[in-house]
């Protein structure tokens, strides 16, 4: 049985979500933003540690964006990074690579955003990137107190890859956080309006009739071409606050528990699927990100087979024979 961090994590949050998502295999047509918005940024990024040039990184990063602002966002972001880091002391040893490592009946799978040697020290590395909103971590991402780098230095996800990626390399592999700050403003800024004039009126003939106040509040709204340059402007500008990179470091217990974890979700997904029971998990069903994305599933109000829901693509190839096992 192959099984993703993505599954892992899913298993643990929601036995039934696991099953419409990773057994059933079907996943909602309508991609939520936050994602589209993280996938566009990591394709543009891809290209960078391919060594491509900026013009590149950027056709491939909005190429599936028909949305103005959300385009805006991901061309700020990339060209951000680009101005922000250089290659001159990496050098790219694969992007997006496949590993697969047995863990007793458990295939575990992934794909490593990106493994590059660092020049000055000979060390390797997995570089994940992380687009990080705002309040995850304070506003401030060099903040190790904040939510989000708490959460990082407990992450299962960085542990299974650092396991995985020695075995395959046989050399000691440090993980380092690449992470990128999300903008405050989601849209186009509502700037400050004068003070209004009262009416026309018969002391006051030079006031403002309600024509001209519309006008002027439309005059008051930045165009959407105003906001891109405005986002690019502070990217490039103040790089120090909306980029920062972290190495985390895992012990052996870690290591060793990541195994052992692992194992047993694998054995648990195999006892529901022989018994065919998933349990719901009712303190998933709404979240601070708002309805698990088969509510209305679970609650009878639409079908896993309705035109709401779509086949999930295959992410992963077929294991190869180099697997590493434990």
């Amino acid at each position: 049985m192959k099984l993703s961090n993505s599954g892992y994590t899913c298993f643990l949050g929601c036995n039934k979500q696991f099953y419409y998502e990773h057994v059933e295999r079907r996943v909602p047509v309508a991609e939520n933003p936050a994602f589209a918005l993280g996938t566009a940024v990591h394709e543009g990024l891809e290209e960078f540690w391919h060594g491509k040039d900026l013009n590149t990184a950027l056709t491939r990063a909005v190429r599936d964006i028909s949305d103005g602002i959300m385009k805006s966002q991901v061309i700020a972001m990339v060209s951000g990074y680009f101005n922000r880091w250089s290659m001159d002391d990496w050098e790219t040893v694969s992007v997006e690579e496949e590993v697969f490592t047995e863990i007793g009946d458990v295939t575990h799978v992934m794909k490593a955003d990106v493994v590059a040697r660092r020049k000055s020290d000979g060390r390797l590395f997995l570089i994940d990137h992380k687009t990080v909103g705002v309040r995850s971590c304070n506003g401030d991402l060099h903040d190790a107190s904040s939510q989000f780098w708490m959460g990082m230095k407990i992450n299962t996800q960085a542990t299974g890859y650092q396991v995985a990626l020695e075995n395959k390399y046989g050399e000691p592999v440090d993980v380092l956080w690449d992470a990128i700050l999300k903008h405050a403003d989601r849209e186009p800024k509502y700037f400050p309006r004068k003070p209004t004039r009262r009416k026309p009126s018969k002391k006051n003939p030079d006031g403002e009739s309600h024509i001209e106040y519309a006008a002027r509040c439309l005059e008051a709204i930045e165009s959407p071409e105003g906001y891109q340059h405005r986002l690019i402007g502070e990217y490039h500008s103040d790089s120090q606050r909306y980029f920062a990179r972290k190495v985390i470091a895992r012990t052996s217990r870690h290591r060793e528990e990541w195994v052992k974890m692992y194992g047993h979700v694998g054995s648990e997904i195999a006892r529901c699927k022989e018994s065919g029971v998933f349990p719901a998990n009712q303190s998933h069903c709404i979240s601070k990100y708002g309805k698990c994305p088969y509510y209305n599933v679970c609650h009878e109000l639409d079908t896993i087979d309705s035109v709401n829901y779509k086949d999930k693509p295959e992410r992963y190839s077929q294991p190869k024979e180099e697997r590493v096992e434990f």
